[in-house]
């Protein structure tokens, strides 16, 4: 695992179990990432990945185990609270507020760092997120879009202008679920790219994708989740000499990828 035993785990998971009735979702799940780690966390339909995230994010409560983030439990404390420790979500349908302009997206999500903001106050403030919403704007490829209504994007613009909000709030762990779903194949390197530049500059992110090209592009380190439970892990050169996962994908008769 990239950093093992060279600092203290991002984001840790202990013995992580989620019932629903006599259904089993998660199953004694440990997991651990490092700082500016860029994961892959891939599975059938149905494995359990969009529950992991919710578990992680407070959406749901772990009927066993703990979570752990920067070594702090996480543990049942609300959606809110774990946001505002730094940890930043996205979704797999591109959550933006259709009404409101790409700028106006941008400068609600920067807002959220200035919580004693006084607008009879100093200038100075104003002008920090104004510098940060033109810095995001320009990181996400996003200025010649700046004035217009988020509906009238397309699905690859939306999709930056959500890593965009995601981002503003300068999280340590970053949560994409299905980042590059429904987009084409220049809209996806595109995606791709901006992943990996975030992951440069430090920010641990954790990804679920079903375009397993792409994931081999961009992994550090994948996961592999099936009913529930991790049954692998690894670079992406050891997922795909495993046989296993072969097996889960394909049968086994030919690479998962």
């Amino acid at each position: 695992m990239l950093g093992a035993g060279k600092s203290s785990p991002v984001l840790r998971t202990k013995n992580l179990v989620k019932n629903f009735g006599g259904i089993t979702v998660a199953r004694n799940i440990n997991f651990s990432m490092s700082k500016g780690e860029l994961r892959c966390l891939v599975g059938p339909n149905g494995a359990g990945k969009t529950t992991f995230f919710n578990l992680i994010t407070g959406i749901i409560s772990p009927s066993e185990g703990d979570i752990f983030f920067m070594e702090r439990k996480i543990t049942n404390l609300s959606t809110h609270r774990i946001a505002r420790l730094g940890i930043a979500r996205s979704f797999q349908v591109p959550n933006v507020y259709s009404g409101l302009s790409v700028t106006e997206n941008i400068h609600i999500a920067v807002q959220q760092k200035y919580k004693t903001f006084n607008p009879l106050g100093s200038s100075r403030v104003p002008d920090e997120m104004s510098s940060a919403v033109s810095r995001l704007l320009n990181s996400f490829h996003l200025t010649p879009q700046k004035d217009i209504r988020a509906s009238k994007l397309s699905h690859g613009e939306k999709r930056r202008l959500e890593l965009a909000i995601s981002v503003a709030c300068e999280p340590r762990l970053l949560l994409l679920d299905e980042p590059c779903a429904g987009l084409t194949v220049a809209e996806t390197g595109d995606v791709g790219r901006l992943i990996k530049e975030l992951s440069s500059q430090g920010i641990s992110i954790l990804v679920i994708e079903h375009d397993t090209k792409f994931v081999k592009k961009i992994a550090h380190t994948i996961t592999i989740l099936h009913r529930g439970e991790i049954v692998a892990e690894g670079s992406p050169e050891e997922i795909e000499k495993d046989e296993y996962v072969k097996d889960i994908y394909l049968g086994g008769k030919q690479p998962w990828y």
